[in-house]
């Protein structure tokens, strides 16, 4: 019998095989030095570890121990670092879903696009329509044309689970979960805190009034000589000086 160990891995415990240990841990070793200069490295490498140890979940099947094979199928599932320098297969596996229901879909309550609790987007990104916004005047129509839909609409936000993680978004859109969709995913939301803060700091800068600022600044700059000729020249009162008694 081989022997085992116990690793914690996504927020997970597992029990593993020494031979699938080595395995996994000469993987996400690679990972991390494939990502180490890489913006929000630490967070991609924390959402594959996530989606591996949801992998194992549903491989383990009632069994106790991670084998080595259930680590091999799932680094083939996730890819490795290696996916990324063959352009061609990259591209390839980037638009692998269309429009429409895909198997990979699951239908969540969109976050990231909600009104009230993101049924409409949910439902737009799993029937594949671009705009929720069709989705949301159809539950407007039906609810003017006598249908229950403001019933439907918050039984759907009961029942249908919100996409908390970036597993389960990407798992809203359709989209394949491995190491590539993680990647893209995360540069993408650094690209737009990045738009953001630009666009914020482009409004302050536009809404400043710096004439205000510069005479602040002159005023600012009046006290400090002041204080630096009191303080080279004691004979030259300031207020401060009445409660300061000096050795005679």
């Amino acid at each position: 019998m081989n022997q085992t160990m116990h690793i914690n891995l996504g927020g997970y415990s597992f029990v593993m095989d020494i031979d699938a240990y080595d395995l996994l841990d000469e993987y996400i070793t690679s990972l991390e030095r494939h990502f180490l200069h890489e913006e929000g490295a630490t967070e991609i490498l924390s959402d594959i570890e996530a989606r591996m140890a949801e992998l194992f979940r549903e491989k383990l099947k009632g069994s106790e121990i991670v084998t080595k094979k259930i680590v091999s199928s799932t680094i083939h599932q996730m890819g490795d670092a290696s996916f990324f320098e063959d352009e061609h297969t990259h591209e390839e596996v980037l638009d692998d879903r269309s429009a429409g229901i895909s198997a990979g879909k699951r239908l969540y309550r969109d976050p990231e696009d909600k009104i009230l609790g993101g049924v409409c987007s949910g439902i737009a990104q799993y029937f594949g329509v671009e705009d929720p916004l069709w989705i949301r005047l159809f539950f407007v129509v039906l609810n003017i044309a006598g249908g229950s839909s403001f019933v439907l609409y918050v039984l759907l936000w009961i029942i249908v689970p919100i996409a908390k993680t970036r597993s389960e978004r990407l798992a809203m859109r359709g989209e394949p979960i491995n190491i590539d969709s993680i990647v893209r995913s995360v540069q993408d939301e650094l690209d737009d805190i990045q738009d953001s803060l630009s666009s914020l700091k482009q409004k302050v800068k536009e809404e400043m009034d710096f004439d205000e600022l510069n005479d602040f600044h002159e005023i600012k700059d009046v006290f400090k000589r002041y204080k630096k000729k009191v303080k080279n020249n004691r004979s030259c009162w300031c207020p401060w000086d009445t409660f300061r008694s000096y050795p005679k």
